[in-house]
């Protein structure tokens, strides 16, 4: 299924482009991060500096088509976010400033109480495997960081 997102595009030259942000909170958190097709750290055009930065956005990437965008909540004080939803990028339009998206891996972490006893159950928990270890890492350091002020995931 492909869904419509919001882009930007650079200044100098009109190239698509996202931006890594976010960040944790006492409670809550959350995060986007942009990497390669094949899982691997991008080399960010634009990392802010300067300002107000905690939780904000924090690099600006060059988009391309097959690049990945990862989002992560935190609610409720769990170390692990309650949802995880990878994205491939399908096709670009900088002029409307649009993209179209299909949804890699989309992960809902649950967590019941069954007496003391926490019962988690993961949707597409067996998609993630040994090659997406280092941007997960990264998503879940980024939500977890404590008013974010920089970039997690870039070169």
């Amino acid at each position: 299924m492909t869904q419509e997102i919001d882009i930007v595009t650079t200044n100098w030259k009109g190239l698509p482009a996202y931006r890594e942000s976010g960040g944790g909170m006492s409670n809550t958190g959350e995060a986007t991060l942009v990497a390669w097709k094949n899982w691997e750290k991008k080399k960010a055009i634009y990392e802010r500096s300067k300002w107000h930065l905690s939780n904000e956005n924090h690099a600006l990437f060059v988009l391309n088509k097959g690049d990945i965008i990862l989002n992560i909540t935190r609610q409720d004080n769990n170390d692990w976010g309650n949802n995880l939803t990878l994205d491939r990028v399908v096709s670009l339009n900088p002029q409307e400033e649009k993209a179209k998206v299909e949804n890699v891996i989309d992960t809902q972490y649950e967590e019941k109480k069954k007496g003391d006893r926490a019962v988690i159950t993961i949707k597409d928990w067996d998609k993630i495997d040994d090659s997406l270890s280092d941007l997960i890492s990264a998503a879940y350091n980024k939500v977890n960081c404590y008013h974010c002020r920089n970039s997690h995931y870039s070169k």
